[in-house]
């Protein structure tokens, strides 16, 4: 079920985590361009792509109370899907993977750096760098595309779990023209914490997982 927290790696705060790493990535890289070692110029590049992301996830997912509650979670009881469950999940889309936004968000810093060690005599450290993200990026769509081209052949072995929401708390972003504060939801499993949007829900209370031949989707109503 690993795959189901990706979809809110961050809990929501995932627009704040690529703010702070565009703003980290051109300091942290400048200051290893000036010391002209590859190894420190790939460092500085790694801490500034994972640190942000990576102090927000532990944060959320490793704090005493949330494993206090991971731990004293339940299994889910699966069972087989109503008839009215399977036509719903017939009849849904799933949802596309949102890797070629987070790659234009990283782009924005990574160029700015990259034009830097161009200028300095080091391009090829800039494309190796350049090849990394993007091909990350397109073998995450890849295995989305195929997940849910997958899905269009489940037949009646599919199997669904209902889980209550335990906690809900709301995140506010700020654009140049708006502000917007969108709700999350919180359930908890012997596997982790696990986040979802109103979209995810399958009312204001439950979720409802579907799996089916080793993947995992949420049913929405």
């Amino acid at each position: 079920m690993w795959r189901l927290k990706l979809s809110h790696l961050f809990g929501g705060y995932g627009h704040y985590v690529l703010i702070a790493t565009a703003l980290v990535m051109p300091i942290s890289l400048l200051f290893s361009v000036t010391d002209g070692l590859i190894t420190d110029i790939i460092l500085g590049f790694a801490i500034a792509l994972v640190a942000p992301g990576l102090i927000v996830y532990i944060f959320q997912n490793f704090m005493p109370d949330v494993r206090e509650k991971v731990h004293s979670a339940s299994e889910p009881d699966w069972r087989h899907l109503e008839p009215y469950e399977y036509k719903e999940l017939l009849g849904q889309q799933i949802r596309k993977s949102g890797a070629l936004k987070i790659l234009l968000y990283v782009q924005a810093p990574l160029l700015f750096v990259g034009l830097t060690m161009i200028v300095s005599g080091k391009p090829m450290i800039f494309l190796i760098m350049e090849l990394i993200i993007v091909t990350t990026a397109v073998t995450h769509i890849v295995i989305t595309r195929l997940i849910s081209a997958k899905w269009v052949n489940v037949d009646g072995s599919a199997e669904i779990a209902e889980i209550a929401i335990e906690e809900t708390y709301t995140v506010t972003t700020h654009g140049k023209y708006s502000t917007s504060t969108v709700p999350y939801y919180v359930y908890y499993l012997p596997s982790g914490r696990y986040v979802v949007d109103e979209k995810q829900l399958y009312t204001g209370s439950t979720v409802k997982i579907v799996r089916w031949a080793g993947s995992y989707i949420y049913l929405r109503s």
